[in-house]
């Protein structure tokens, strides 16, 4: 018997780009959260490279296509601070229209604020501070609809689990999956 499904959108980050196991925080996420006899499903519905806008543009009929999952956990952010990176302003839009989508879907949101970048391998991204703007909007944001929507801070991750200074490898990929499943087991319970 599944206990819950849980879909996953975002970019890299969610579909474990670089996870030398070929893993990703999904696929390890449905594990995390199979313990005393429960049955997960967790859905990688990310894409590589997404941004919020691109999201946006696909995330009902995703979403809609899992009638049976309860919680979407959503992670973007990261390509949004690419040059030329995307406004405060559009970023703050997009994603609360991301979350009325959720909410209207009846799901709960797990919403996971953005790593700094840390490191090489990302060259073209701009400095950090876009990236605390950015999880500023996603905390505030969160706060209004804390009915329906759970923070996931994911910006402490130790630089070992990285396998750039974007992505994470696999032991980053586990990482974040367990601290995603903590705050969905918190929130259930």
């Amino acid at each position: 018997m599944i206990y819950g499904i849980v879909v996953c959108l975002g970019d890299s980050l969610i579909t474990g780009a670089r996870d030398e196991a070929g893993l990703s925080v999904a696929r390890i996420l449905g594990d995390c959260l199979s313990v005393n006899g429960q049955k997960w499903i967790a859905v990688d519905e990310g894409v590589n490279g997404e941004t919020s806008g691109s999201l946006l543009r696909r995330a009902y009929q995703v979403v809609r296509a899992y009638p049976e999952a309860k919680d979407v956990v959503l992670c973007i952010g990261i390509n949004d601070a690419k040059v030329p990176a995307t406004s405060e302003d559009v970023f703050r839009r997009n994603y609360a229209e991301l979350l009325r989508t959720f909410a209207i879907l009846g799901k709960h949101c797990y919403a996971c604020l953005i790593p700094p970048r840390d490191g090489f391998g990302a060259p073209d991204y701009i400095d950090n501070h876009v990236l605390a703007d950015y999880n500023r909007v996603i905390e505030e944001l969160a706060k209004s609809a804390s009915s329906f929507v759970s923070v996931v801070d994911l910006t402490s991750i130790p630089a070992r689990f990285r396998a750039d200074g974007v992505h994470f490898n696999f032991g980053g990929d586990a990482w974040a999956a367990k601290k995603i499943a903590s705050t969905i087991m918190s929130a259930r319970s």
